[in-house]
């Protein structure tokens, strides 16, 4: 289709149509949204693998190698580079469901890939995760460079975490988010008796998750 505007269309004119009637900005969104399906349609088939709903020792230096795995491809047609620092000493294991940690981590780059597109600037794309362990506790570090949190939650951060809200909007200021994604985050965590800070919202956003090594709640 590309090839096709190339040769039917004045691009001096076309670059003086407001962005909502540019073509070529049409042309884009709707590849955005194509791989966004794609990467949905993996994510979902990955999720349904027995294994990742059942209670496991799930190691979480090869959870994080695997998630990166994951990413990589799509990370890579939005120029984004995934960094994962492993900082522990030795293995650590949490009895988990890996479709919990899949809930947590998917969600939280997902809002760092919106973010980015609202800092409108040229800038390099970079998500860091960091883990390691303090006095029988896991602590998981996850920053991004976007945009921060929207100025709606600058008063009162931890709002995030409620049910149905969000600040994701289309092109004309709809809010199109389901608003569940950190709420669920949140949950995951206060059920693994672990807690979520949120440590930057301006320059950028950082969290750091704590989930105690040695849990108490039942297998199941």
């Amino acid at each position: 289709m590309r090839t096709i505007l190339d040769k039917a269309l004045d691009k001096k004119k076309v670059k003086e149509l407001p962005q909502e009637e540019n073509p070529y900005d049409l042309l884009n969104y709707m590849r955005d949204q194509d791989i966004q399906v794609k990467h949905w349609l993996d994510y979902s088939l990955s999720a349904l693998k027995k294994d990742k709903r059942t209670r496991t020792n799930l190691d979480i230096s090869s959870y994080f190698q695997s998630f990166r795995e994951n990413w990589e491809n799509a990370l890579k047609r939005r120029k984004v580079s995934l960094s994962i620092t492993n900082n522990l000493k030795d293995p650590v294991q949490i009895r988990s469901f890996a479709i919990d940690f899949d809930t947590v981590f998917n969600n939280l780059l997902i809002n760092s890939l919106d973010s980015f597109k609202r800092r409108k600037d040229n800038h390099t794309r970079k998500v860091d995760v960091s883990f390691e362990e303090e006095n029988g506790t896991l602590n998981i570090y996850f920053a991004d460079n976007g945009a921060g949190l929207s100025p709606d939650y600058h008063r009162s951060p931890e709002e995030i975490f409620l049910p149905f809200e969000t600040s994701k909007v289309d092109k004309k200021g709809n809010k199109i988010g389901t608003g569940i994604g950190m709420y669920l985050a949140k949950t995951i965590i206060d059920d693994y008796n672990g807690q979520i800070d949120i440590q930057e919202i301006h320059n950028g956003f950082k969290l750091r998750l704590t989930i105690p090594i040695r849990k108490k709640h039942n297998d199941g």
